[in-house]
């Protein structure tokens, strides 16, 4: 209920403010951040970040602007701001290293990771995923970026290895709107697209709608599901399913689509699978 988060958000951070609290401030505003962006609020979530980054420059809570620093880094990849996005990085691997927190210099490290290679710095984002890999072996949301990594690159045999490691970590977890059905269903379709085999089309299919069915679906899953679902249909040329996703991604904050592809690419796809060609050529 994201209406209600925002009225017990705003409660807390006057609250915070009333007594003059500043940690308390940070941890509202960090939290806030965060469940902003989920629900696709991402200039929201950003500025709330960067509020978070100022307030802990005089606080000694190194742990909370690492949070600052990761959640703007988010939001702005989102948003196509590359310049920007890569500062916040750079503070952000290094006050995690700093601070030797794994969790922290994880999410860190994937996130730079999805960045460095829209940039298209291959190796930084290799650099970046193999130290990520030595923390945890199998976590989901970077075999995402791996298998987009190798396929890219050509590396399309270690491509299918990652993807076949998400597929069986999404057959070992009960059905949940979550990284483990929503990325897995994503690359599914994004590796089918690449490829030209259909073969990975109907587990992307039946992931899709583990997340689409679900109530507990936040606007960040479902864009994600709904990106993939989007390549299926532009490699299928399923009018009706283009035009489902079409209007559902339609208007949508960003510049980019499920951190994945540029939203400006597949609404253009998605127009020319349409018919409408003066617009996807707009688009694109």
């Amino acid at each position: 209920d994201y209406n209600k988060a925002q009225e017990a958000f705003e409660r807390a951070l006057a609250i915070a403010r009333q007594v003059r609290d500043v940690d308390l401030q940070m941890r509202t505003l960090a939290a806030w951040a965060q469940v902003d962006y989920f629900h696709l609020h991402l200039a929201e979530s950003l500025e709330k970040s960067l509020q978070v980054v100022e307030l802990a420059r005089h606080t000694d809570d190194p742990h909370l602007r690492v949070n600052g620093h990761l959640h703007a880094l988010q939001a702005l990849i989102h948003l196509g701001n590359s310049k920007d996005a890569e500062e916040h990085a750079e503070a952000a691997l290094a006050l995690a290293e700093r601070l030797k927190a794994r969790p922290w210099l994880a999410s860190v490290l994937r996130c730079g990771v999805n960045l460095y290679r829209f940039l298209g710095d291959w190796s930084r984002a290799r650099e970046l995923a193999l130290r990520h890999l030595a923390l945890e072996p199998d976590p989901v949301p970077l075999l995402k970026e791996l298998v987009s990594l190798e396929y890219e690159l050509g590396e399309s045999e270690q491509g299918e290895v990652h993807l076949k490691q998400m597929q069986e970590v999404m057959r070992r977890t009960p059905p949940r709107p979550g990284p483990e059905y929503a990325d897995t269903s994503l690359v599914s379709h994004f590796a089918s697209r690449i490829t030209g085999s259909p073969d990975y089309l109907e587990i992307g299919g039946q992931a899709a709608q583990v997340v689409l069915s679900s109530a507990l679906a936040h606007p960040f899953w479902i864009e994600i599901v709904r990106t993939g679902l989007a390549l299926k249909a532009v490699d299928t040329k399923d009018y009706a399913l283009a035009q489902e996703q079409y209007i559902a991604l339609m208007g949508l904050p960003g510049k980019m689509r499920g951190s994945y592809i540029c939203a400006d690419r597949l609404m253009g796809l998605l127009s020319h699978t349409l018919g409408n060609n003066d617009n996807s050529l707009g688009n694109s």
